[in-house]
């Protein structure tokens, strides 16, 4: 049951822009070891990413470089088992690793949110964030602390293999490689991809009727604070945005009319107007 949690915070809306990095280690679903260092970013900081993180440049200014701390953190992580809560982080740090021409560092990685979906997908969670997962576990964290929040993701990956009974390796999906195949034109994608920083992470979300603005538009004002877009009605949706038309005699759509069945049986599809929506993400 060995394996390590990373999480790292951003300075601004580049991937690579790191300015903390957490690592936990865990031996037989214990923590052995943590380790956590600022990073100068080498780059301005967004006022969204401070308010998220509170770390501002004078924090990082004496703070060792990615390059820097690279000898060091990659110790802790070559040859193990990683997990993170999405694969924001990993993206974050093979990104970086490329951009200052380091060695890549061997490793297999797990995404705790497929793990905390795939063990406790009957529990009807707002989302499978980070937070919300750990106040179904009972954990408590300080959130949007890079150790804090490897520490809160180890402490899922650790309740899951307990109540699953699993290693680590039961969880590890190997890459597969596919022969590339020739390019033809295709349509744009129809979904914009969620901003890894939003608010609304994880959080699942559709739309029905005529809304105030094109589909694109909602659809895109939803991606940027982190939610996901889909076509259906499923038990696990969070959100269904409730435009002024309607599609039959009964006054409401197809859509509605699935999300309140999931509700009656005891799922939780917060039905919102438009108005709601832009509400709900702070857009007047």
């Amino acid at each position: 049951m060995d394996f390590v949690a990373i999480d790292v915070e951003t300075a601004n809306n580049e991937i690579e822009s790191i300015c903390q990095i957490g690592i936990t280690t865990y031996s037989n679903g214990k923590l052995i070891h943590e380790w956590s260092s600022l990073i100068n970013p080498q780059s301005d900081f967004g006022n969204f990413n401070i308010k998220i993180h509170g770390i501002q440049p004078h924090d990082v200014k004496d703070a060792p470089t990615f390059a820097q701390a690279y000898p060091e953190f990659s110790q802790l992580l070559s040859n193990k088992y990683i997990v993170s809560h999405t694969f924001f982080d990993r993206t974050a740090i093979n990104n970086s690793i490329q951009k200052h021409g380091l060695p890549p560092i061997e490793n297999n990685w797990i995404d705790t949110v497929k793990v905390a979906r795939k063990t406790w997908g009957h529990i009807p969670l707002a989302s499978y964030g980070l937070a919300n997962v750990c106040q179904f576990i009972g954990f408590k964290f300080n959130h949007h602390d890079a150790l804090e929040d490897a520490k809160a993701c180890g402490a899922i990956m650790s309740a899951a293999l307990l109540d699953t009974d699993t290693k680590p390796a039961d969880w590890y999906t190997p890459p597969t490689k596919t022969k590339p195949k020739p390019k033809k034109k295709t349509k744009k994608s129809e979904f914009p991809t969620p901003n890894p920083q939003g608010a609304l992470i994880g959080h699942t979300i559709a739309f029905t009727g005529k809304l105030s603005v094109t589909r694109s538009k909602a659809a895109q004002l939803a991606a940027d604070h982190g939610c996901i877009l889909s076509k259906y009605i499923q038990w696990h949706t969070n959100y269904l945005v409730i435009g002024s038309s309607t599609k039959n005699a009964v006054g409401k759509s197809s859509k509605q009319i699935q999300a309140e069945a999931f509700n009656n049986q005891g799922h939780n599809i917060r039905i919102l107007t438009e108005q709601d929506f832009k509400t709900l993400i702070g857009k007047p």
